[in-house]
Protein backbone atom coordinates (compact mmCIF):
# COMPACT_ATOMS: atom_id res chain seq x y z
CA UNK A 1 0.00 0.00 0.00
CA UNK A 2 1.70 3.10 -1.06
CA UNK A 3 1.78 6.25 1.21
CA UNK A 4 -1.75 8.31 0.93
CA UNK A 5 -1.17 11.90 0.19
CA UNK A 6 -2.79 13.32 3.16
CA UNK A 7 -0.49 11.59 4.96
CA UNK A 8 2.40 12.71 2.94
CA UNK A 9 1.47 16.18 2.97
CA UNK A 10 0.95 16.05 6.68
CA UNK A 11 4.51 14.80 7.18
CA UNK A 12 6.18 16.98 4.68
CA UNK A 13 4.62 20.35 6.17
CA UNK A 14 6.08 19.45 9.32
CA UNK A 15 9.08 18.12 7.78
CA UNK A 16 9.23 21.75 5.90
CA UNK A 17 9.02 24.13 9.43
CA UNK A 18 12.83 22.97 10.35
CA UNK A 19 15.43 24.79 8.65
CA UNK A 20 18.29 22.72 6.07
CA UNK A 21 18.44 22.08 2.33
CA UNK A 22 16.65 19.17 0.82
CA UNK A 23 17.68 16.20 -0.59
CA UNK A 24 15.85 12.76 -1.50
CA UNK A 25 16.72 9.31 -3.00
CA UNK A 26 15.98 5.97 -3.46
CA UNK A 27 18.32 2.98 -2.81
CA UNK A 28 16.94 -1.01 -3.86
CA UNK A 29 18.00 -3.26 -1.45
CA UNK A 30 17.90 -7.44 -1.83
CA UNK A 31 15.53 -7.65 1.48
CA UNK A 32 12.25 -8.53 1.92
CA UNK A 33 9.67 -5.41 2.69
CA UNK A 34 8.83 -6.49 5.96
CA UNK A 35 13.04 -7.36 6.96
CA UNK A 36 13.06 -3.79 5.79
CA UNK A 37 10.49 -2.33 7.39
CA UNK A 38 11.88 -3.31 10.59
CA UNK A 39 15.54 -2.30 10.22
CA UNK A 40 13.56 1.38 9.46
CA UNK A 41 12.01 1.15 12.81
CA UNK A 42 15.52 1.05 14.14
CA UNK A 43 16.93 3.62 12.35
CA UNK A 44 16.63 6.22 14.85
CA UNK A 45 18.98 4.62 17.16
CA UNK A 46 21.81 4.90 15.09
CA UNK A 47 20.95 8.91 14.69
CA UNK A 48 22.57 11.30 17.75
CA UNK A 49 19.71 12.32 19.79
CA UNK A 50 17.28 10.62 17.12
CA UNK A 51 13.36 10.05 17.82
CA UNK A 52 11.13 8.17 15.66
CA UNK A 53 8.19 10.48 15.83
CA UNK A 54 5.38 8.29 13.63
CA UNK A 55 5.00 5.28 11.23
CA UNK A 56 2.17 3.89 9.34
CA UNK A 57 2.62 -0.10 9.12
CA UNK A 58 -0.12 -0.12 6.21
CA UNK A 59 2.70 1.65 3.71
CA UNK A 60 5.59 0.94 5.31
CA UNK A 61 6.68 4.63 5.76
CA UNK A 62 8.17 6.37 8.92
CA UNK A 63 8.38 9.88 10.03
CA UNK A 64 11.78 10.46 11.82
CA UNK A 65 14.21 12.88 12.67
CA UNK A 66 16.67 14.02 15.70
CA UNK A 67 15.54 16.43 18.71
CA UNK A 68 17.59 19.40 19.26
CA UNK A 69 20.45 18.53 21.86
CA UNK A 70 20.78 20.28 25.24
CA UNK A 71 24.48 19.92 25.60
CA UNK A 72 25.60 20.94 21.97
CA UNK A 73 23.07 22.93 20.65
CA UNK A 74 22.83 21.05 17.65
CA UNK A 75 20.65 20.98 14.66
CA UNK A 76 17.06 19.21 14.42
CA UNK A 77 16.01 17.99 11.62
CA UNK A 78 13.14 15.58 10.21
CA UNK A 79 12.59 13.07 7.01
CA UNK A 80 10.40 10.11 6.19
CA UNK A 81 11.14 6.81 4.36
CA UNK A 82 8.62 4.85 2.83
CA UNK A 83 9.36 1.47 1.14
CA UNK A 84 7.95 -0.40 -1.99
CA UNK A 85 7.96 -4.11 -2.16
CA UNK A 86 9.43 -5.33 -6.01
CA UNK A 87 9.28 -9.04 -6.29
CA UNK A 88 11.53 -10.05 -8.32
CA UNK A 89 14.60 -7.92 -6.53
CA UNK A 90 14.08 -6.94 -3.08
CA UNK A 91 12.41 -3.65 -1.49
CA UNK A 92 13.11 -0.10 -2.78
CA UNK A 93 13.66 2.10 -0.31
CA UNK A 94 12.75 5.94 -1.02
CA UNK A 95 13.95 8.59 1.22
CA UNK A 96 13.38 12.96 1.96
CA UNK A 97 15.28 14.95 4.92
CA UNK A 98 15.82 18.05 4.94
CA UNK A 99 18.84 19.26 7.36
CA UNK A 100 22.34 20.77 6.61
CA UNK A 101 24.22 18.96 4.16
CA UNK A 102 21.18 16.82 3.79
CA UNK A 103 23.28 14.89 0.94
CA UNK A 104 25.46 14.40 3.32
CA UNK A 105 22.92 13.13 6.00
CA UNK A 106 21.39 10.93 3.66
CA UNK A 107 24.03 8.63 2.60
CA UNK A 108 24.57 8.28 5.98
CA UNK A 109 21.08 7.02 6.63
CA UNK A 110 21.40 4.57 4.05
CA UNK A 111 24.96 3.18 4.61
CA UNK A 112 23.28 2.75 8.51
CA UNK A 113 20.39 1.02 7.25
CA UNK A 114 21.90 -1.65 5.11
CA UNK A 115 24.37 -1.65 7.91
CA UNK A 116 21.38 -2.86 9.85
CA UNK A 117 19.43 -5.12 7.14
CA UNK A 118 23.59 -6.75 6.95
CA UNK A 119 24.11 -8.02 10.25
CA UNK A 120 20.55 -9.08 10.99
CA UNK A 121 18.74 -9.79 8.03
CA UNK A 122 18.92 -12.54 5.44
CA UNK A 123 19.03 -11.28 1.12
CA UNK A 124 15.99 -12.43 -0.05
CA UNK A 125 16.63 -11.48 -3.64
CA UNK A 126 19.45 -11.13 -6.20
CA UNK A 127 18.41 -8.08 -8.45
CA UNK A 128 18.19 -11.12 -11.90
CA UNK A 129 15.89 -8.68 -13.25
CA UNK A 130 16.71 -4.77 -12.43
CA UNK A 131 14.92 -2.91 -14.63
CA UNK A 132 15.39 0.58 -13.33
CA UNK A 133 18.20 2.72 -14.00
CA UNK A 134 16.60 5.85 -11.90
CA UNK A 135 17.51 4.83 -8.59
CA UNK A 136 20.91 3.12 -6.46
CA UNK A 137 21.09 -0.19 -6.24
CA UNK A 138 22.87 -1.57 -3.24
CA UNK A 139 26.37 -3.74 -3.96
CA UNK A 140 26.79 -1.46 -7.25
CA UNK A 141 29.58 0.36 -7.80
CA UNK A 142 28.24 3.64 -8.03
CA UNK A 143 26.45 3.52 -4.62
CA UNK A 144 29.56 1.69 -3.16
CA UNK A 145 31.51 4.41 -4.13
CA UNK A 146 28.88 6.70 -2.18
CA UNK A 147 29.27 4.81 0.52
CA UNK A 148 33.04 4.41 0.72
CA UNK A 149 33.77 7.88 0.23
CA UNK A 150 31.64 8.80 3.29
CA UNK A 151 32.60 5.99 5.78
CA UNK A 152 36.25 7.20 5.16
CA UNK A 153 36.11 10.58 5.64
CA UNK A 154 33.92 10.27 8.68
CA UNK A 155 36.45 7.45 10.51
CA UNK A 156 39.58 10.06 9.07
CA UNK A 157 38.38 12.97 11.29
CA UNK A 158 36.04 11.16 13.67
CA UNK A 159 38.59 11.04 16.55
CA UNK A 160 39.40 15.00 16.36
CA UNK A 161 36.62 15.45 18.22
CA UNK A 162 37.52 13.49 21.43
CA UNK A 163 40.88 15.06 21.17
CA UNK A 164 39.19 18.43 21.33
CA UNK A 165 37.12 17.37 24.65
CA UNK A 166 40.10 15.83 26.16
CA UNK A 167 42.71 18.62 25.78
CA UNK A 168 39.94 21.41 27.24
CA UNK A 169 39.50 18.64 30.37
CA UNK A 170 43.28 18.15 30.43
CA UNK A 171 44.29 22.26 30.40
CA UNK A 172 41.17 22.66 32.82
CA UNK A 173 42.93 19.87 35.45
CA UNK A 174 46.41 21.10 35.39
CA UNK A 175 45.62 24.51 35.83
CA UNK A 176 44.22 23.68 39.50
CA UNK A 177 41.14 26.29 38.83
CA UNK A 178 38.99 22.92 38.27
CA UNK A 179 37.64 20.14 39.78
CA UNK A 180 36.06 16.92 38.39
CA UNK A 181 32.39 16.77 40.15
CA UNK A 182 32.01 14.63 43.43
CA UNK A 183 35.69 14.11 43.61
CA UNK A 184 37.00 17.82 44.34
CA UNK A 185 40.01 17.09 43.12
CA UNK A 186 42.00 18.59 39.86
CA UNK A 187 43.75 15.62 39.37
CA UNK A 188 41.35 13.51 39.12
CA UNK A 189 39.64 15.73 36.04
CA UNK A 190 43.47 15.16 34.78
CA UNK A 191 43.08 11.62 34.53
CA UNK A 192 39.63 11.57 33.26
CA UNK A 193 40.82 13.92 30.49
CA UNK A 194 43.19 10.82 29.05
CA UNK A 195 40.09 8.69 28.03
CA UNK A 196 38.69 11.03 25.27
CA UNK A 197 42.52 11.88 24.66
CA UNK A 198 43.33 8.36 24.11
CA UNK A 199 40.15 7.37 22.44
CA UNK A 200 40.21 9.89 20.11
CA UNK A 201 43.95 9.30 19.05
CA UNK A 202 42.70 5.94 18.18
CA UNK A 203 40.02 6.65 16.24
CA UNK A 204 42.14 9.43 14.33
CA UNK A 205 45.47 7.12 13.56
CA UNK A 206 42.75 4.26 12.66
CA UNK A 207 40.66 7.00 10.33
CA UNK A 208 43.82 7.48 8.40
CA UNK A 209 45.72 4.29 8.24
CA UNK A 210 42.06 2.99 6.60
Amino acid sequence: MVITQELKDDWMKRIDEHKGTVSENSLLVPYRIDDVYGALLRLHERINHGILFEKDPDSKSVLFGAKKSIWTGGPTFKGYSTLESDQDNGTLIYMYVKVIRSDQALQELFNELTDILEKEYTRSASYESVKSDSVDIYDSKEYGKKKNRYVKKQSKYAGVYYIIIGSLLLIMGLSGHYVLRFTNSSEALTLVSLIPLGYGTYRLVKGFSA
